[in-house]
């Protein structure tokens, strides 16, 4: 553990090794480029007949080991780390407490893509962090691996902060790892010389926010958003989209943009939800 205090931290709960493999590398870039530490936590559930106080009756080998492997990788990485156990009632508590708790800028959390159920979104535990959350918030899809090189960023643009909030990100990867980058909108084929001028707008918007990058723009031509967004997603490694602007768990996400490339579309894919002042 750093014995300096980072200005802010990326928060990362760590739960399996596959976690600490697929979130930290995301992690570790976007620390880095914002110059800021990285925060482990492995939350262990107490059961509600046991004090929070009694943790350490239900904690085993296999959580410390986590805890100290996520440690070390980004040690490696000589990115700044505060790492420790939390025990709380439930993972999204646990996680949403350390956040309010602490000067975390983003919460980072991993999902493993699965079709939405009824009252569930990306998941319990997704959606109770994504409502209660004091900051902002990028959600990882887990199922595929990362590329052995990253060379390309695609971001969605829409209006909105939630989209802002892709454009920073997708800036920080690619600045890590010396991507290009593409900005991209969809626009219905019959409105779209009528939108040029917005269109235009909105994107030359969105490369201003970004610094040292290599951004190229493109508009597709698609009356369905998803669609033109998941074809799109195969010929780059990493793709960041904005939740809606009622935010990725207030609107369902069965049918919507978010949800759907974030099931189907190829590489990383991951989405972004920026903590409206007004919800704080």
């Amino acid at each position: 553990m750093s014995t300096s205090e980072p200005e802010g931290y990326v928060l990362v709960g760590i739960s399996q090794t596959d976690t600490v493999e697929r979130l930290l590398p995301t992690a570790i870039d976007i620390a880095r480029d914002r110059s800021c530490g990285i925060m482990l936590r492995h939350v262990v559930r107490v059961p509600p007949q046991l004090p929070l106080t009694s943790g350490d009756e239900v904690i085993d080998e296999e959580d410390e080991e986590i805890l100290e492997l996520a440690t070390a990788h980004v040690e490696e990485a000589s990115i700044p780390v505060d790492a420790s156990i939390r025990y709380a009632r439930s993972v999204a508590n646990g996680i949403v407490s350390v956040a309010e708790e602490r000067d975390v800028d983003l919460i980072l959390m991993g999902w493993h893509g699965r079709p939405p159920r009824r009252d569930i979104i990306l998941g319990s535990y997704l959606d109770e962090v994504l409502r209660k959350t004091p900051c902002d918030v990028l959600v990882k899809r887990l199922t595929s691996s990362r590329p052995e090189k990253i060379s390309s960023v695609l971001v969605a643009v829409a209006p909105g902060g939630h989209n802002e909030l892709a454009v920073d990100l997708g800036g920080s990867i690619a600045r890590c790892h010396d991507a290009d980058m593409t900005l991209a909108h969809v626009v219905d084929p019959e409105t779209a010389k009528t939108t040029h001028d917005e269109v235009t707008t909105l994107l030359d918007t969105a490369g201003a926010r970004l610094d040292a990058v290599e951004v190229s723009t493109q508009v597709f031509e698609h009356e369905d958003i998803a669609e033109a967004l998941i074809d799109a997603t195969a010929e780059f490694d990493v793709t960041l989209l904005g939740a809606t602007e009622q935010s990725v768990i207030r609107r369902k996400l069965v049918g919507t943009v978010a949800a759907s490339v974030g099931r189907d579309g190829h590489g990383e894919i991951m989405i972004a939800q920026r903590k409206s002042p007004a919800e704080e």
